[in-house]
């Protein structure tokens, strides 16, 4: 935290024929000062329209941190702001910046990203099991790609990436991106077998003739 901007702390400044001094705009070890001062802030446009709701019922406190912090830190600094502002037995808060927006955005878009991949992956098996009519057919293009997407996200973890609203993305690219590339293989090995083919042959087919269009397809989505 670099700085926390408040009415409480704020400092009037003030030009006098004896010098300049600064004077708290609101002295809170006075009772009796402490309501006039309150009277002089609301007074003042300047404070009343940045600090202060039109009603004088809500505060704004403004909270600066240092640039660039990285998740870990800023889910940290996010979770004991909260414990603060909850033990502090103020009701009605509003927390409001791109730190709690990115923790809980990402937050949601793990839960519906799992719910999109369970889904996904139910319609598929459905969608596979009447193409090919074959358990492997299946299993094969679902294993491949879960495969894929576990060894991007273990790779992430392995470099220290941490999980950000564009990383998020990653897996949901890779799922559609290699299960359209999979079926497209494995529906030409299945045709080069009902041609005759043995399962080497059929396989080399396949890699020959839609290996290079996948590869590119990959290269330039993923």
């Amino acid at each position: 935290v670099v700085s926390v901007t408040s009415p409480t702390d704020l400092e009037d400044v003030r030009v006098t024929p004896a010098g300049v001094f600064r004077v708290p705009w609101l002295r809170l070890d006075s009772d009796t000062l402490l309501s006039l001062d309150s009277a002089r802030v609301w007074r003042n446009d300047r404070m009343r329209e940045n600090f202060f709701s039109a009603d004088g019922d809500a505060l704004l406190v403004v909270m600066l941190t240092a640039p660039d912090l990285s998740k870990e830190r800023s889910d940290s600094l996010l979770l004991a702001t909260e414990a603060v502002l909850a033990g502090s037995g103020i009701d009605d808060l509003r927390v409001a910046g791109r730190i709690h927006g990115q923790y809980y955005y990402i937050q949601k878009m793990l839960r519906e990203l799992v719910l999109f991949f369970t889904a996904s992956v139910l319609l598929l098996a459905i969608f596979l099991a009447i193409t090919f009519r074959a358990a492997w057919g299946v299993l094969v293009p679902i294993g491949v790609v879960a495969l894929t997407v576990l060894w991007q996200v273990g790779l992430m973890t392995l470099m220290g990436q941490p999980i950000t609203v564009l990383t998020m993305l990653l897996p949901t690219i890779l799922f559609v991106v290699g299960m359209s590339d999979v079926v497209h293989i494995v529906e030409r090995y299945i045709e080069a077998l009902r041609l005759g083919r043995s399962r080497t042959m059929a396989l080399a087919v396949s890699f020959r003739e839609v290996g290079l269009a996948t590869l590119l397809t990959s290269v330039t989505t993923a």
